[in-house]
């Protein structure tokens, strides 16, 4: 007797998708966002101003704005999909930092004017943090800004998937690097996306690897750009899909350490 086993396929990651059929699902399967913000509208704060793009307007989007006001920054969310910024809606004129949230999103890169705006306005001494998928998308006016490519491997150093378990480990050298601050040497999160990809090798100011994940690929990055800075996390906040291809809710932004993690960013 011949008996076979039915085993589930693992999907890649980013999950394609027939155009539009991922703004659908998550537009329909989304919570609903515990506050609502505008461009119009910040959260109070007398720290830095941050301007948060946001890919899609959900509870864990409210989480990370929230987070970053309790620590006396100032936070305006521009309402996703980041990808219809165009770096004049709102301009960066009075912003001190751009938070880019990219999880959702992966099938379409910011314009070429956004992605010049935010060129420009890191080389000028603006900050930017930054996560998956830029890695992954064809944004070749954000080359100095986005730090990791992408790998895709969920077998290799780049532990590559979707809504699972993802270890942080700060390196040795690192110690004391305020990215890091008040932050366990260690962690584990769930991570809504993940891709570890290979650290983009820069001919001058080359970035710096602050954490790993076990497998070796970076996962917390930094680098100075003219007079600006970066830092840049493997994790794809607000991604959507699991491994087996389930869409799920984004939690990780709800992270307490994760939330630390972009506070010191």
């Amino acid at each position: 007797i011949t008996t076979t086993k039915s085993v589930a396929a693992v999907v890649s990651h980013p999950v394609r998708k027939p155009a539009g059929s991922r703004m659908a699902a998550s537009q329909s399967t989304a919570p609903k966002p515990l506050m609502s913000f505008s461009v119009a509208q910040a959260v109070s704060g007398e720290g830095p101003s941050v301007l948060i793009l946001a890919d899609t307007d959900v509870v864990s989007t409210t989480a990370l704005a929230n987070s970053l006001a309790d620590a006396g920054i100032q936070v305006t969310v521009r309402p996703g999909p980041e990808y219809t910024w165009d770096g004049s809606n709102p301009s960066l004129s009075g912003f001190d930092i751009v938070v880019h949230l990219n999880g959702s999103t992966y099938e379409f890169s910011l314009s070429d004017a956004g992605q010049n705006a935010l060129a420009d306005f890191v080389a000028n001494g603006g900050g930017f943090v930054g996560a998956k998928w830029n890695g992954y998308e064809y944004q070749p006016q954000l080359a100095n800004l986005v730090l990791q490519g992408f790998g895709g491997d969920p077998a290799g150093p780049e532990q590559t998937c979707g809504h699972c378990q993802i270890t942080y480990e700060a390196v040795p050298a690192a110690a004391g690097h305020p990215v890091l601050a008040g932050l366990p040497a260690s962690f584990s999160f769930t991570a809504d996306g993940h891709d570890a990809g290979p650290q983009i090798d820069f001919a001058s100011n080359p970035s710096t690897v602050l954490m790993r994940v076990p497998g070796g690929g970076p996962a917390v990055l930094a680098r100075e750009f003219g007079a600006g800075r970066i830092v840049n996390f493997s994790f794809a906040p607000n991604y959507y899909w699991d491994d087996l291809g389930n869409i799920l809710d984004p939690v990780m932004l709800q992270d307490p350490t994760i939330q630390q993690l972009y506070i010191n960013a």
